[in-house]
């Protein structure tokens, strides 16, 4: 057990089948952790888990709010696994963006309020997942989140921009999401992308007390008030044009992007 990660008893409810993360429940809290190799990388199988773990809490009443972390200390989640969309075809790949929106869009709507404590780095979809939830916890240090689809070729599509914006304002998005630049923890509190930035070992114990606190007001205000907040946004989730760009974007630089990724060195561009 990591710096700042306290004991979580599981209860024992079926918590269907998880390979690319735990669930818990302790105290009104429902956890959701990452533990998918050293990077947290996503394929299918982890998104549509992250998407089922919702579901879960979603359903249990006995979870008041959920914590949505990672049992790496280093990383949150690096994004898509750049290795698992090479081996893809193109329709595949599409399929993974789909379903990348679609947890999204899950995280997004998630009635009850939810927490994501980031023990350290969060890349492209990790931090766009992550971006989803109501706060954002930040470990001080060497953490670093970065939103670098121009650097793989592609845009964001106009539901996540427009989520982002809600969260950072409209006057930061071209720095956070126009350059692909990588961000220090102390940056990301500048942004407004992070709400907190906290001691790596009282991460965990601080996201707890955070939710304690809001247990002890009226919930039933909590989440309409999150409703209501978030109510137009949902709307470019379930009808966003700009998804269709993903089919012209999806060239030889978001290839040259993914393969630079899995052998570690720099893209090498094609520009006009």
């Amino acid at each position: 057990m990591g710096p700042g990660m306290s004991a979580v008893i599981d209860t024992g409810r079926p918590a269907g089948v998880f390979t690319c993360l735990t669930t818990a429940v302790k105290d009104h809290i429902g956890y959701i952790r990452l533990q998918s190799g050293e990077q947290n990388a996503f394929n299918d199988r982890s998104l549509e888990e992250i998407i089922a773990a919702h579901d879960l809490m979603e359903k249990d009443p006995d979870v008041w709010g959920v914590i949505f972390t990672s049992a790496n200390e280093t990383v949150f989640s690096t994004g898509l696994d750049a290795g698992f969309m090479l081996s893809l075809a193109r329709e595949q790949k599409l399929d993974m963006f789909r379903l990348l929106f679609a947890a999204t869009r899950r995280i997004y709507a998630f009635a009850k309020p939810e927490l994501v404590l980031l023990p350290g780095h969060a890349f492209a979809a990790g931090a766009v997942l992550a971006m989803a939830a109501d706060w954002r916890f930040m470990a001080e240090g060497k953490g670093r989140m970065a939103f670098p689809e121009v650097m793989l070729g592609i845009s964001m599509p106009e539901a996540m921009i427009r989520m982002i914006a809600s969260q950072v304002g409209e006057h930061n998005m071209s720095a956070l999401i126009q350059t692909g630049d990588m961000f220090k923890a102390e940056d990301c509190l500048r942004y407004g992308v992070v709400n907190e930035l906290v001691p790596p070992a009282e991460l965990q114990t601080h996201g707890e007390k955070f939710m304690r606190r809001l247990f002890l007001k009226p919930l039933a205000g909590i989440r309409a008030v999150k409703r209501n907040l978030r109510r137009e946004n949902l709307k470019f989730f379930d009808n966003d044009p700009s998804l269709d760009a993903f089919v012209e974007l999806m060239g030889e630089n978001f290839e040259e992007a993914l393969r630079a990724g899995v052998e570690g060195r720099r893209p090498k561009f094609q520009n006009p």
